[in-house]
């Protein structure tokens, strides 16, 4: 069981999963705090719109049998999908949260500019 939960992860091409990145690690990265809640949403919504299609196109092919189908199985297993995709994610919104504090700690030390030496006081 936990193997076919893990073998999802792979059901969907390279290209797809850079998608999924790219737009979480910039979501979580530039979001400020509704990152994180965007990025899934964005995953959950074109996970969504993939697997209903994948749905509807084997229910529009001819000798369909019945199976799948779009019933509460469906929607459960989606649901068990994006959880999955979304844990799976889960690294790289770490990854984006990281260089958000870096970048905001970059932007500190350059205005106080804490590196530098302080001045000395020149005689009056």
């Amino acid at each position: 069981m936990l193997l076919m939960l893990v073998s999802q992860i792979f059901n969907y091409s390279i290209w797809i999963w850079l998608i999924w990145i790219a737009i979480t690690f910039c979501a979580v990265r530039f979001g400020e705090p509704l990152g994180i809640p965007a990025a899934w949403f964005i995953v959950t919504a074109i996970l969504y719109v993939i697997d209903v299609r994948w749905i509807q196109a084997e229910m529009s092919k001819s000798g369909w049998d019945g199976t799948p189908d779009m019933d509460i199985v469906f929607a459960v297993g989606v649901m068990i999908r994006v959880v999955i995709f979304n844990a799976a994610l889960l690294p790289v919104m770490c990854l984006g949260f990281w260089a958000r504090r870096q970048s905001a700690r970059r932007r500190m030390n350059r205005r106080f500019n804490l590196s530098a030496p302080p001045p000395t006081p020149t005689p009056g």
